[in-house]
C-alpha cells in the first residue's frame, strides 16, 4: 500500500499536486525504463509546481523551477544536504568525498581543496593537457580511415589528463580502457540502486557480484598509483602532492589519508566521465548539424591555424565555448540532484516534510520550454551574451548550482574547449548514415552502447 504524504499544515502552506502514476508504484516502473524522460513529462504535467511523485512505497518531490532549485541549493542549503538515501550507492565508488559527504566534514575538505580549483590554480595543469591532446592527435592519425568508439576514446584522451595531473604518471592505453569500461558498468548498475533508494542495502539486485569486483578493480588500480606516487618521493607540481599539502585555513588541519584517497577516486570518476562523455555527445551533435560543425572550426583556423593552443586562446575562441555550453545543455552528464529535507520546509508555497527526498532534474530543467526557446533544438548561440541576459542563473547548472557546484568545473571547461580546438584542427568524425542517437540515464547521462565514428581529415 502506497504511504500517504505527510500533511501539510492545516493553513497555510499547499499540498504539493501528485504526479500521474500506477496504484500502489506510483511513477516507478516508468522511472526504471526512463528517468530522464518521466521527469520532463512530469515538468510539463505540472508547470511551475513543486510536485510529489510516488517511487513504490515512499513519496518525494520534484522541483520544476529555477526558482525552487535556487531555494534547495542555494537559500536553505543547509536544510538540504545530500544526505539522501539515492546517494548512498555513490558512497560505494565514491567514498566520502566532496561528492557524497556533508556537513562538517564537507566543509573542512572543500576548504582546504577549493583553492586549487580556481581559474589561475587550473590554467597551471594547461600544458600538461595539451601535451596529452597532442599525443592521442597523433594516435588517432594513425588511425585516420577506421572507426572507433568515441565515448571510449574521449575517456582515453580524459582519463590520462587526470592520471598525468594528479598523479603525474602515465598509463598505458590497455589499461586505461579497461578502467572506462569498468566504470561504465558501474555507473550503469549505480543508477538502478539510486531509484530504487528505498530497498534495504542488502537487497539482492542482480550484477551485485560482477559490481563488487569492478569496484574493486577501479579501487584497487588507484590505489596502486597512489602507492607508486609515495614511492617517487611526492614530486612537485601534480595534484596529489598539492592534496596532501592542503589545509584548512582556518585550523591549519589537512586531510588523513583515507580522505585523501576518497579524494582522489571522487577526482579520477568525476573529472573523466563527466568531460568524456560531454565530448561524446558533442560529436554526436556536430556531426548532426554541419553548420555548427563548419563555424566552430573556422573559429580555430582563425585563432589557431595549425599551431598549439594555450590558454589564452580560450577567450579567443567564444562560438567553440557556446558549442561546448550548448552540448551540457541538451545532454547534461549530471542530469538528476537529489537532497533531504531536514527541517519541514515551504518552498514556492508548497510544503516539503522532513525526512523527504527533494531533487530537480538538469535534464527537464534544460528542456523546460518556458525557459528555453525551441529547447529541443541544438542552438549555440542562445549562449551569446545578448540572448543570455536576463535568464535565472538556476536556469542552466550541468555542474550544479550554489554552495556545492562542482569544484572542477574550470578544470572541465578548459579541458574540453582544449581537446574540442585540437581536434577540430585535424580531424572530422562521421557517424554512419542514420545513426540513432540514444541515451541511458545511469548514474551519469552516457549516449547508450557503442558509439561508432569514423576519423577522416580535416578539410578546409
Amino acid at each position: 500500500m502506497q504511504i500517504p504524504p505527510a500533511a501539510a499544515p492545516s493553513s497555510g502552506p499547499r499540498q504539493a499536486p501528485s504526479a500521474k502514476g500506477l496504484p500502489i508504484l506510483g511513477v516507478l516502473p516508468e522511472i526504471l525504463r526512463d528517468p530522464a524522460a518521466t521527469f520532463v513529462r512530469i515538468a510539463r504535467q505540472h508547470p511551475g509546481a513543486v510536485v510529489r511523485i510516488a517511487f513504490g512505497p515512499v513519496d518525494a518531490y520534484y522541483l520544476s523551477r529555477p526558482e525552487h532549485i535556487q531555494h534547495v541549493l542555494q537559500d536553505h542549503w543547509r536544510n538540504y544536504p545530500k544526505g539522501s538515501s539515492m546517494w548512498r550507492p555513490v558512497q560505494r565508488l565514491l567514498g566520502k568525498g566532496l561528492v557524497t559527504s556533508d556537513g562538517e566534514a564537507w566543509l573542512k575538505n572543500r576548504r582546504r581543496i577549493q583553492h586549487l580549483f580556481t581559474q589561475k590554480s587550473v590554467a597551471s595543469f594547461a600544458h600538461v593537457m595539451i601535451d596529452v591532446v597532442e599525443r592521442a592527435m597523433d594516435d588517432l592519425e594513425r588511425r585516420l580511415g577506421s572507426t572507433i568508439d568515441i565515448t571510449s576514446e574521449m575517456t582515453l584522451i580524459t582519463q590520462n589528463v587526470i592520471f598525468e595531473t594528479v598523479f603525474g604518471t602515465r598509463v598505458d592505453s590497455a589499461m586505461a580502457y579497461h578502467l572506462g569500461d569498468h566504470l561504465a558498468y558501474v555507473l550503469r548498475a549505480l543508477n538502478l540502486r539510486m531509484m530504487l533508494y528505498f530497498l534495504p542495502d542488502r537487497f539482492p539486485f542482480p550484477g551485485e557480484e560482477r559490481l563488487r569486483r569492478s569496484i574493486l578493480t577501479i579501487h584497487d588500480a588507484l590505489m596502486r598509483l597512489f602507492q607508486e606516487h609515495e614511492a617517487r618521493g611526492q614530486p612537485d607540481g601534480d595534484l596529489l602532492t598539492l592534496l596532501r599539502h592542503a589545509a584548512d585555513p582556518a585550523t591549519g588541519e589537512r586531510m588523513s589519508e583515507r580522505e585523501i584517497r576518497d579524494e582522489l577516486v571522487t577526482l579520477w570518476v568525476a573529472g573523466n566521465e563527466t568531460t568524456a562523455v560531454s565530448l561524446a555527445w558533442l560529436w554526436i551533435l556536430l556531426d548532426k548539424h554541419p553548420d555548427v560543425h563548419a563555424r566552430a572550426r573556422a573559429e580555430v583556423e582563425e585563432v589557431l591555424g595549425a599551431r598549439v593552443p594555450t590558454v589564452d586562446d580560450l577567450e579567443r575562441m567564444p562560438y567553440c565555448k557556446m558549442v561546448i555550453r550548448e552540448t551540457m545543455r541538451l545532454y547534461s552528464t549530471s542530469w538528476i540532484l537529489p537532497r533531504t529535507c531536514v527541517e519541514d520546509d515551504v518552498v514556492d508555497g508548497y510544503f516539503i516534510p522532513a525526512g523527504a527526498t527533494v531533487f530537480a532534474s538538469q535534464f527537464a530543467l534544460h528542456r523546460d520550454p518556458s525557459l528555453w526557446e525551441r529547447p529541443e533544438e541544438f542552438d549555440p548561440e542562445r549562449f551569446a551574451p545578448e540572448r543570455s541576459a536576463g535568464r535565472h542563473r538556476f536556469a542552466y547548472m550541468p555542474f550544479s548550482a550554489g554552495p556545492r557546484v562542482c569544484l572542477g568545473m574550470a578544470f572541465g571547461l578548459m579541458e574540453a574547449q582544449l581537446i574540442l580546438a585540437m581536434m577540430l584542427q585535424r580531424f572530422r568524425l562521421r557517424f554512419p548514415p542514420g545513426y540513432e542517437l540514444r541515451y541511458e540515464a545511469g548514474a551519469t547521462l552516457r549516449p547508450r552502447g557503442r558509439v561508432p565514428v569514423r576519423i577522416e581529415r580535416a578539410r578546409g
